[in-house]
């Protein structure tokens, strides 16, 4: 059975530049998957995601949606297959926390482009499974770091998407918050049924909420699979180019910290 979305063999190379961005390439996504893509920084990571949704287009390869072409689906049809949660910079324009989460519906409005009543009650549904229902009127500006990135989780939640894909979506915010952001990603997850495609850099953080890992260098598949087949000092040191030490507690759910080794450490 195919998945929801399908990359086959993906390259792809910058102009000028002197090596693949992202070289073959491949993977399955299903609904109620939870997969995560870690690496160091400049591994490639964001420009996979780019040609994942569509905002770039391979060089050789493919991507399937649903069994059809990516390139061949018009963009607000992607859109309502697909939400993106990225790095956004910080606002200082007057929008309200219920208007820009209202953008969420775009891809669903009709050819005036007016909301309707159903679109305003998705709003208050997002926002209410994001806790932000009492911030809906507040400016974005106003918002603390948390609070706006549960704010950009609320506008996915609001283009009624299959898949999730999240772009360092705990960069720049506190461990609390980490935590928070990634439990309330699975918590609805469980609970709508989508797929989350996540990448980072934040490995132990990670690897103790995804259900599958692919470990991503220099543009390329190191490994993959699910976390107790994966996470292993031998990988995450070929993966970041340092020693690690890798430490379990419990079984169901195995709890997982992945510590560089520093030295004189004793092994």
């Amino acid at each position: 059975m195919s998945g929801v979305l399908q990359a086959a063999n993906l390259c792809f190379q910058y102009p000028g530049a002197k090596r693949l961005a992202v070289k073959d390439f491949s993977l399955t996504l299903d609904r109620g998957d939870f997969v995560g893509i870690v690496g160091p920084n400049g591994s490639g990571k964001s420009t996979l995601l780019r040609l994942l949704y569509g905002a770039l287009t391979p060089d050789s390869g493919r991507v399937l949606l649903h069994d059809r072409r990516l390139r061949e689906w018009p963009r607000k049809a992607i859109a309502r297959k697909i939400a993106v949660v990225g790095q956004e910079p910080f606002w200082n324009f007057p929008i309200t926390v219920h208007d820009f989460v209202l953008q969420g519906r775009y891809p669903h409005l009709g050819r005036f482009g007016f909301e309707t009543e159903p679109d305003i009650q998705n709003v208050e549904a997002a926002l209410k499974k994001v806790q932000l229902v009492d911030l809906a009127e507040r400016q974005v500006y106003q918002l603390s770091a948390g609070e706006r990135q549960r704010m950009l989780l609320a506008r996915a939640l609001a283009q009624d998407p299959e898949i999730f894909m999240l772009d360092e979506p705990t960069a720049n915010l506190d461990l609390r918050y980490q935590v928070e952001m990634l439990d309330l990603m699975r918590q609805l997850q469980r609970e709508l049924g989508f797929a989350v495609l996540l990448i980072s850099h934040e490995v132990s953080l990670i690897v103790n909420f995804v259900k599958r890992m692919v470990l991503f260098k220099a543009g390329s598949a190191l490994a993959e699979g699910p976390p107790e087949r994966v996470v292993t000092p031998q990988n995450f040191e070929a993966l970041f180019e340092v020693p690690f030490q890798l430490h379990t507690v419990g079984e169901r759910p195995k709890r997982y910290w992945i510590l560089p080794s520093l030295k004189g450490d004793s092994h």
